[in-house]
């Protein structure tokens, strides 16, 4: 037989092209008989993780009822889920989840992206033989977030917010539930001047987002806005006004609930912006901000940057008299109880704001919450009978039998209920229905100024303003001003988006999101660009193979052929998503519409995206301490090292110093935030035990402290990488070296200056690249500490890519900052290689 390596370079052209040719039409005559038939892949994706076993359970029910049907769980926590959303949505319709939580991307409905679920109501649940509507205790589709009187959020729970306080504290100190703003402010007073905190809450960037400060933002607006409502309301001649539903709706601030079914125009608001109606720098918002801060005098010190975990267990441990928690926090406290000792056990309250009463532009009392907490979309694809078929999975999960496995396995693996569910036949914990009736008397707000109409960029500068104001950054002119200019900027945003005309009595139907792919284009079609990566790479081999001489041909042949696999999988997920990002920086591309060829437009919205510049200068001081940590400690823990005599001694060190590399990155940042934690922290509990409490900080709450604690996480900064460069690079340093130096001296510093560092340094070369891309892409550490705040204090424009892309849904502007961070990346690296001269050689 003729030896492989002796086989022309034709040959083996020919017989690779041969296998490519027969293999594909093989297997696809084979595959019905070889593959099993592909089931049918619901996807489904929520927040709520205390549910996790429950839908667990709920779905391998409805496989085994359905074995053609797979139902693909996912579980995220928080806003995670509108990233994985708006992740998935950016790869391609179909992969988008099929059931998720809607309220994570609101406006989807008027965007046309979800099933209207009303039509569905009145059909019959082929799991309880009646109306799908009657699966539900209540359900009135104006009651919820509905858009143009259809429902495209089904609730299966409600949830509610109260503040909770401590009767044993109030009983010892004889206060009782305060009935105005003013008694509230003067019951605070008293638990402080007793050694209480007065109120437990959270401050970090998730609190103001869609938490605690949120919910008093939304509470406070609403009771000095709610005269506007008239305004803003849908009126008889408006295309989402309901003839029956909305005839009998009448200005009566003292109910709480006059409101309730009447939905808000959209045009109406945003012509009340323009036109001046609703001022954000008017009384009515100054006194809300004002009423804001004189709570938040008797919040814990140092809560900007707490998070929810850190206000509960300060409430858990009686250290605050009161907290501000959703419905939930009910069965969280029943669990304490019963896990506590006697003598930390506790009775516990439920109240909300009180009114208030000294103020002319109050238009009532303070409402509060009472709204759907899991509410379910229903993706809009153009698979008809997959819709039925997640339509029927979708009421299959509203039997009583699936709301019974809620509540149940819920409860039994240690988790919180929501709040009351509203399917119907479930039997809930004894006692905990009544407990939970505390809730929903105050009635829901109705209009709120957070954010605009939730839009993510608005809300999220809205946290950034708000956070510079209640830290003192920044005084309440100055917030306002900010406020009003972004919350016009939305204005601009949203007209361009949901393409308003501005006549609340027309509906703004946006055009159908039909993506006309292009053939021609590598970036519309994935097999032409596999083809072109393929046809490339294959002239690249083929150019060298035809270069090398003769004899060398087949081993060259088949070098490149065994690199194929290897080459051809980086091609496709390495490097072609980079190339593509490039191409993507040049379009619009975002949530509301498909690529479109832009040129140079994002690259310029960059160049005047303060937060970006603002990032730029938190970014470089990043960078300067990344530098200082991967090369000067490293060095010299490798110096010292090395000093150590006994061998077996230095082996134990090393083993120490490299032990933290076993433990997973995010999990180091997880405990240097409860390190940093205001109140359980060690060290500001280090600082109270030895007598320097002065010392003690809100490490990642104060602007002048957070970036400062972001680069101090790590300490002492012994990086594994770097020191297991240095310390081989050291030991390879010839010994007659080292001797022909001591002739001239003894100094183990000049040693170090003149012998060892010029000796390692394309070591340091290589660290200093690697540590300024890692502090460039880094953030993970923001992400999971700070969220870029509080402010912009550790803003950096890695964060803000992430924020456009997967926050706000803009992913051609994401990419465009993505694009200047590599080019900065490659600059700082060539600049790098060419005044960082490479180590002189030595034998």
């Amino acid at each position: 037989m003729v030896s492989i390596l002796q086989l022309s370079l034709s040959r083996v052209v020919l017989v690779f092209t041969m296998l490519a040719c027969w293999l594909p039409a093989t297997l696809a005559g084979r595959s019905a008989s070889l593959l099993p038939a592909k089931k049918e892949t619901i996807r489904f994706a929520t927040d709520r993780t205390n549910y996790k076993a429950a839908f667990e359970e709920i779905a391998r029910r409805y496989e085994a009822l359905h074995p053609n049907v797979e139902i693909e769980l996912t579980f995220t926590t928080g806003n995670q889920l509108a990233t994985y959303v708006r992740t998935r949505e950016a790869a391609g319709l179909e992969l988008m989840p099929d059931i998720y939580n809607g309220n994570m991307t609101k406006g989807y409905d008027a965007l046309g992206k979800w099933v209207a679920l009303t039509p569905y109501l009145e059909q019959t649940n082929p799991y309880t033989g009646k109306k799908f509507i009657d699966s539900f205790r209540e359900l009135n589709v104006y009651e919820f977030d509905n858009y143009g009187g259809e429902l495209y959020m089904l609730p299966l729970d409600l949830i509610s917010v109260g503040i909770y306080y401590n009767k044993d504290i109030f009983e010892e100190l004889e206060l009782r539930e305060p009935q105005s703003w003013n008694e509230l402010l003067d019951t605070c007073r008293a638990i402080k001047a007793a050694g209480y905190t007065p109120f437990s809450m959270p401050g970090d960037f998730s609190s103001i987002w869609a938490g605690n400060i949120g919910w008093l933002v939304r509470a406070l607006n609403d009771a000095y806005l709610r005269d506007k409502i008239p305004l803003l309301a849908a009126q008889p001649g408006d295309w989402d006004f309901d003839p029956i539903a909305h005839s009998d709706f009448t200005y009566d601030p003292a109910n709480p609930f006059f409101d309730r079914q009447i939905p808000l125009n959209a045009e109406r608001v945003i012509n009340g912006i323009e036109s001046g109606k609703i001022d954000f720098r008017s009384e009515a918002f100054r006194r809300i901000y004002l009423r804001l801060q004189e709570l938040s005098q008797f919040f814990q010190k140092g809560y900007i940057g707490s998070d929810i975990a850190s206000a509960q267990n300060a409430f858990m441990r009686q250290e605050a008299a009161m907290m501000l928690a959703g419905s939930q926090f009910i069965f969280t406290h029943d669990q304490y109880q019963k896990n506590s000792a006697p003598d930390r056990r506790f009775k516990t309250g439920v109240m909300w704001l009180p009114p208030i009463q000294d103020d002319p532009l109050v238009s009532g009392p303070i409402r509060g919450f009472f709204n759907g907490g899991t509410l379910l979309s229903v993706t809009k694809k153009p698979d008809p009978e997959h819709e039925r078929r997640v339509m029927d999975f979708l009421m299959f999960i509203a039997t009583p039998e699936s709301g019974q496995l809620l509540h149940d396995l819920t409860l039994e693996n240690g988790y919180n209920l929501s709040g009351p569910l509203t399917i119907k036949g479930v039997t809930m914990l004894p006692g905990l229905e009544e407990q939970y009736q505390a809730f929903g008397g105050n009635g829901v707000v109705k209009l709120e100024f957070r954010g605009l109409f939730d839009e993510q960029k608005s809300v999220g500068d809205f946290v950034v303003h708000l956070q510079d104001y209640l830290g003192g950054r920044t005084d309440l002119d100055r917030f306002l001003e900010a406020y009003d200019r972004s919350m016009k900027e939305a204005v601009l945003r949203l007209r361009a988006n949901y393409q308003y005309d501005l006549d609340p009595t027309t509906r703004d139907f946006l055009p159908v999101r039909e993506r006309k792919t292009d053939a021609w284009n590598p970036f519309d079609n994935g097999l032409l660009a596999i083809a072109i990566l393929l046809s490339a790479y294959c002239v690249f081999a083929l150019a060298n193979i035809l270069k090398a001489k003769s004899e060398h041909r087949p081993k060259a042949t088949i070098g490149f052929m065994l690199l194929t696999p290897t080459i051809l999988l980086l091609l496709v997920f390495n490097y072609w998503p980079a190339i593509s990002s490039i191409y993507f920086s040049l379009t619009d591309w975002s949530s509301w519409r498909y690529p479109n060829f832009i040129g140079l437009k994002n690259f310029s919205r960059v160049l005047q995206d303060d937060q970006f510049l603002f990032g730029l200068l938190n970014m470089l001081i990043l960078l300067i301490a990344s530098v200082i940590k991967a090369t000067v400690f490293p060095f010299f823990a490798a110096q010292l090292l090395l000093c150590v005599s006994n061998t077996r001694v230095q082996r134990i060190f090393r083993g120490i110093l490299l032990f933290p590399t076993l433990v997973p990155a995010i999990v180091i940042v997880l405990i240097w935030k409860n390190l940093y934690n205001p109140t359980s922290g060690l060290i500001n509990q280090t600082l109270v035990a030895i007598g320097a409490e002065t010392f003690a900080s809100s490490w990642l709450g104060e602007h002048s402290l957070a970036l400062a604690s972001i680069i101090f996480m790590g300490f002492p900064w012994v990086g594994a990488i770097g020191l297991l460069i240095y310390l081989a690079s050291l030991m390879n340093i010839s010994d007659d070296i080292k001797d022909a130096y001591a002739l001239e001296s003894d100094s183990t510093l000049a040693r170090i200056r003149n012998i060892d560092i010029p000796l390692v340094r394309s070591e340091t070369r290589l660290l200093i690249i690697l540590a300024v891309i890692g502090s460039i892409q880094e953030i993970q550490a923001i992400l999971l500490m700070t969220g870029g705040g509080p402010g912009l204090s550790t803003h950096v424009p890695a964060y803000s890519m992430y924020k456009e892309a997967f926050l706000y849904g803009n992913f051609g502007y994401g990419a465009a900052i993505g694009t200047v961070l590599f080019l900065f990346i490659l600059c700082v690296t060539l600049l790098n290689l060419k005044f960082l001269k490479k180590s002189e050689g030595y034998s």
